[in-house]
């Protein structure tokens, strides 16, 4: 039996668990605790101090300083190899999964409160997987499809068992991603200051040190992994698409880097900050320090598919022919009417959780920025005519204030109460693709009246 008498502390806090011990006598960091270095944090002091963030580098090629010789050709081999196998590996789990689920005849159970849930899932051993079919996955790669297989049949388990639905047991896995260990990975810096990564086991047996690219905020995260400031999770390498010429798309390899980064403490100035901000054309919002590099961007492209969709939905119902809908009857007019209010909501509640996730992005910005007030362009409506920028203004009010920071309105639209310059089409007032429901009522109402 194991002994649990070993207790550990949190450095910060001093809080005590027990611990089971290691092999060695030593014990074990427990679940949700971080060692980092001479550090252990429990899980709320680890939380204030660090955050946990994934950063995307494009794999350039292979170090010439390779030992075995081996070009970057052959390590696109291997990646395509390895996604190949991870393919017939996820389907092949799959399968297993929904044949021992079948075998077990699972069966609607009673829980102690009245509840009606499914007999436990049933699990793969990893020791039943034939490793000889897979040799091109190594062990990381193959625990960690396990987790992921086993989540998402556990999700689709309902329909598959109690629907009656076997597309599940048809359903074919594309691309899935190569895990690495953090353990096994190495950052390192090469004669040109570029960056490499040591240890890239892609297939069993075989480490393959590659060289990556990092963009400004790669290259900040990865300068944080070398001076101990940050730590490794752990890494994938995935297959995404990027930008190439003349607006084409072409597919690359990346690794995606999973770190344990430090919080920034927030910034207490003695002076006034001032941020100015504004729209642009593919931000929702971006602002920018006076006599500072700092700047702020929420990108905008959640928010301009919902308005794009909205358009199109709004085109396909004005091209409807007005005469045909007159000679329907009241209820299915009611229905039509009905069905554009619904749309309208559903748009309108979208746009509102992109506006809600826009100001508390500003606030923490603006926080950890130390800024003290806020300009805010009212006549810059760069990014959408169909864009409710007065809720906008709202929001980022409502989230900024409890942080002591003011908002001031600067524009023509700033001192008239009875204008709707910062309403835009999306407002109370106005019919766009982002209007309230209501609209969509009264046009129904409307073509009722008519029709009749």
């Amino acid at each position: 039996m194991i002994d649990e008498t070993l207790t550990v502390a949190c450095t910060r806090c001093d809080r005590a668990i027990k611990a089971r011990p290691k092999i060695d006598g030593t014990p074990k960091v427990p679940k949700g605790w971080r060692q980092i270095g001479d550090t252990l944090l429990c899980r709320d002091c680890k939380t204030a101090l660090y955050y946990v963030r994934a950063v995307r580098l494009q794999i350039r090629g292979v170090c010439e300083d390779d030992k075995d010789g081996r070009t970057w050709d052959d390590c696109r081999k291997a990646l395509s190899a390895a996604a190949v196998a991870s393919a017939r590996l996820g389907n092949w789990l799959v399968q297993r999964l929904f044949e021992a689920d079948q075998a077990a005849a699972p069966t609607l159970e009673k829980t102690k409160d009245g509840k009606t849930k499914l007999a436990p899932c049933p699990t793969v051993a990893y020791c039943a997987i034939p490793k000889s079919e897979f040799s091109e996955l190594s062990g990381a790669t193959i625990s960690a499809l396990m987790q992921q297989v086993a989540g998402w049949y556990k999700s689709r388990r309902f329909a598959a068992l109690v629907a009656l639905n076997r597309s599940v047991e048809n359903y074919r896995f594309g691309f899935l991603p190569v895990e690495l260990r953090a353990a096994d990975i190495s950052l390192a810096v090469d004669a040109e200051g570029k960056y490499m990564l040591r240890g890239v086991a892609i297939q069993p047996g075989k480490s393959w040190p590659l060289k990556i690219y990092a963009d400004a905020r790669g290259a900040a995260t990865l300068r944080a992994i070398q001076s101990g400031e940050a730590q490794m999770l752990g890494a994938k390498i995935v297959r995404r698409a990027k930008p190439g010429p003349n607006g084409k798309r072409s597919k690359a390899w990346f690794v995606r880097l999973a770190c344990l980064l430090p919080r920034k403490p927030a910034r207490k100035s003695h002076h006034e900050i001032t941020l100015t901000l504004g729209h642009d054309a593919d931000a929702l919002l971006f602002g920018s320090l006076e006599a500072k590099d700092d700047v702020f961007e929420f990108p905008g492209v959640a928010a301009r598919k919902i308005i794009v969709g909205g358009d199109k939905t709004d085109r396909r119902t004005q091209q409807e022919n007005s005469l045909q809908r007159g000679l329907w009857s009241r209820r299915k007019q009611a229905r039509w009417a009905k069905d554009r209010s619904l749309q309208s909501a559903a748009r309108q509640r979208k746009i509102g959780e992109q506006i809600k996730l826009c100001a508390a992005a500003l606030a923490r910005w603006c926080v950890s920025h130390g800024v003290t007030s806020i300009d805010y362009q009212v006549e810059d409506r760069g990014f959408s005519s169909h864009f409710p920028y007065r809720r906008l203004l709202d929001a980022i009010r409502n989230a900024t204030e409890p942080h002591g920071i003011a908002i001031h309105p600067i524009g023509q639209a700033a001192n008239d109460d009875e204008t709707e310059a910062l309403a835009g089409p999306g407002s109370e007032t106005s019919d766009g693709p982002c209007g309230p429901a209501t609209s969509a009522q009264a046009r129904g109402r409307q073509t009722a009246e008519s029709g009749t």
